[in-house]
């Protein structure tokens, strides 16, 4: 690897541990909790602190100017479902914290683009339109701010014995990464805990809110899908076990569309966890999310966008055709960008 994409490799993870976490700090110290609070050896110094999980894993810990997950990290988050008319949503601002990115809704608007300029007669509609996904799949969220599902569609041609492998991964080294990078911790939650520290001056005990990352599940959660499972347009739901916190509820769910001997399917991981308003719904926030589609003994096939976009007059769609003629998608993301590696 040259030292120009070791030097952008390095660039694109300080970008994502500030975007969506968790943030590389570093050199720091490591506590030792007591329940559910720990005592900081820098004092009002205020230096990166983590602490270690059951695995041994080191695990950061939020404090610096009453900052939390919640206002910190704007991209990967899953948001719990709240016991609240749209009147009573809560704003990002409810926190008090100073820190972090205004989630303004223009900008977390539905990344899925309704095309208009489709024939009727386009053999791929019926498997392929938008609109008609979106509606099955309920991607439109009642608080765009607020997001509690993503998903991916792709095209696969699965043999008699073969299926769909999909997982939540705890750690992943992603392709983009030099060598000597860590893996990115992923899946995690945050709960709230104390920070306590002595005065240098005065002696006097303070302490102050913290919060703590915790990864999701002991390992990485798994589900198979066998591919005699799947029927036209009848969705599979999955509820995923092995989470710690029973009060988190996740669940996976297929939408399939037959297409010749081929599937369009589609993936949403949903965060369908009750909270009420306050402490509890961030701390049913799923973080860092990301999952895994694997095919066993099947074969994913090209995006059919080419063929969806065929008829367009759109100059700027004219132009990207173009400019990505010799690229293959292999997948739409919802809610999320897609990725693929083979």
């Amino acid at each position: 690897m040259s030292k120009a994409i070791q030097n952008r490799a390095t660039l694109v993870a300080e970008l994502r541990g500030e975007l969506v976490g968790p943030a590389n700090s570093g050199e720091c110290s490591v506590v030792e909790f007591r329940e559910n609070s720990f005592m900081d050896p820098n004092g009002q110094d205020r230096a990166p602190l983590s602490w270690r999980d059951d695995s041994g894993e080191l695990q950061e810990i939020l404090f610096f100017d009453r900052e939390s997950p919640y206002r910190k990290y704007g991209i990967g988050l899953l948001h719990p479902r709240l016991n609240c008319d749209q009147n009573q949503m809560p704003s990002v601002n409810d926190d008090g914290d100073r820190l972090g990115v205004d989630m303004s809704s223009d900008l977390l608007d539905e990344a899925v683009d309704d095309n208009n300029s489709e024939r009727e007669t386009d053999p791929l509609r019926e498997s392929v339109a938008v609109e008609d996904l979106d509606d099955e799949i309920n991607l439109s969220e009642s608080d765009n701010r607020m997001p509690s599902t993503m998903g991916i569609s792709f095209f696969v041609k699965i043999e008699n014995q073969g299926g769909l492998k999909l997982c939540l991964p705890l750690r992943r080294t992603l392709p983009w990464q030099s060598q000597n990078q860590k893996p990115f911790l992923l899946n995690g939650v945050y709960r709230q805990c104390e920070r306590c520290w002595v005065h240098p001056e005065t002696g006097e005990e303070k302490s102050s809110d913290a919060w703590r990352r915790m990864p999701l599940a002991a390992n990485d959660i798994e589900v198979f899908v066998n591919g005699h499972e799947l029927r036209d347009r009848e969705q599979i739901s999955k509820k995923l076990d092995g989470i710690f916190d029973p009060k988190l509820e996740l669940v996976l769910t297929l939408y399939p569309r037959r297409y010749n001997d081929a599937w369009l399917i589609t993936v949403v991981l949903q965060n369908k966890s009750n909270a009420a308003i306050g402490s509890d719904s961030r701390q049913l926030t799923l973080y860092q999310s990301l999952f895994e589609v694997t095919a066993v003994d099947a074969c994913f096939l090209p995006y059919p966008e080419n063929l969806v976009a065929r008829d367009t007059d759109d100059d700027e769609e004219l132009s990207l055709k173009l400019l990505y003629r010799d690229s293959v998608t292999w997948g739409i993301g919802h809610n999320c960008a897609a990725a693929w590696e083979f």
